[in-house]
């Protein structure tokens, strides 16, 4: 349940929480995924996405832009992702906004989408997709995300605001378990989520590419912290979408297909 205002004391709004407990009027997420690197991260049109970059270096390369920066978070996403269900009515983002760069051999250029709307898409599977004016929610690069992460009992834990001690990528120290675990390694589309102020997390694997939440749940296997990432990549076709959850890239992993947007 979202709400432009505190509808009452129950409504918080993690999305716009600053570090210091504040609440800020708006946040900015990036138009394009980030690129640069391990130095500086940045969203640049005609720029070419930042690779093999671990998430610590990217949490690092996107600070460097100064305070109040970081990647995306899980509470910034999840807003997102409620409103995309909000103005569209369904749970299938690809077949709603377009499919994305999903079924390609590569990330494609930031910016291909300049000269369109605020939402556009194609039912193409390599071309990219825009919502918000954001490009690439989904396709090119599976996105890193703060403040949700499966740890080794299988778990999932959220932190929905930086406060405290920030989001942590390597441990779930100031997280709260959102009452979702795994016993075994899921690898299918969503087909159920828990439902509460920890945003929609999917908790089960017998969807399809047409039904339930219409995108990939993958799950680690209990060997190591799984902080999230979202969105799915260029080469996950219909899997793909606003829904699309992996809990199994560990914190140092990188990839071609591993990315991020950033925020403010």
């Amino acid at each position: 349940i979202i709400s432009n205002e505190q509808y009452d004391e129950n409504y918080k709004a993690y999305a716009h929480t600053r570090a210091d407990g504040s609440i800020a009027d708006y946040f900015y997420t990036s138009m394009f995924g980030a690129s640069g690197s391990s130095n500086k991260l940045r969203s640049i049109s005609g720029q070419s996405l930042a690779q093999n970059l671990t998430l610590p270096q990217m949490v690092t390369a996107a600070s460097a832009n100064g305070s109040g920066w970081n990647i995306d978070s899980w509470s910034r996403r999840e807003l997102i992702r409620t409103l995309c269900v909000l103005i569209s009515k369904s749970l299938n983002s690809q077949a709603s906004f377009g499919n994305g760069n999903v079924n390609n051999s590569a990330n494609l250029t930031a910016g291909t989408l300049n000269d369109k709307g605020q939402f556009f898409g194609y039912n193409t599977e390599n071309q990219q997709v825009k919502v918000f004016h954001i490009e690439s929610l989904w396709g090119d690069q599976l996105d890193r995300v703060l403040g949700l992460t499966q740890n080794t009992n299988g778990v999932v834990y959220a932190k929905m605001t930086p406060e405290g001690s920030g989001y942590r990528t390597t441990d779930v120290t100031g997280y709260a378990s959102t009452g979702v675990s795994f016993s075994s390694y899921v690898n299918g589309y969503a087909s159920k989520v828990s439902c509460n102020e920890y945003g929609m997390i999917p908790k089960g694997g017998d969807g399809s590419s047409s039904t339930y939440f219409c995108d990939l749940l993958q799950t680690n296997s209990l060997d190591f912290i799984g902080p999230a990432c979202c969105g799915y990549n260029f080469s996950n076709g219909s899997q793909a979408g606003i829904f699309g959850v992996n809990f199994r890239c560990y914190p140092t992993r990188a990839e071609t297909w591993l990315g991020c947007h950033l925020s403010f």
